[in-house]
């Protein structure tokens, strides 16, 4: 029962760090980096998903990469699936 609290407050911060990626989207900060580095925006689109997962699996901070797949409008269900990947840590 603990795992399973565990693991589903851990996806839920993931789906709030990837729709507060999605809000800041338009920021400057965030419009500058995809004008000045637009093969990161085309990387993100394709693979993004696979980099939340990697960032879920491996020991780094996971509100990062949730934040920017949000921002790069990662598709929701990949995301979602990537997030679970959280778990077993």
């Amino acid at each position: 029962l603990v795992f399973c609290m565990c693991a589903l407050g851990s996806w839920v911060a993931a789906m709030f760090g990837y729709f507060a990626g999605r809000a800041f989207r338009d920021t400057a900060c965030v419009v500058a980096m995809r004008e000045k580095h637009p093969q990161v925006t085309r990387l993100m689109t394709r693979r993004g998903a696979l980099g939340v997962a990697l960032a879920a699996l491996l020991p780094v901070p996971l509100a990062v990469a949730t934040w920017t797949a949000g921002s790069f409008r990662v598709n929701k269900l990949h995301f979602m699936l990537a997030s679970v990947c959280r778990m077993p840590k």
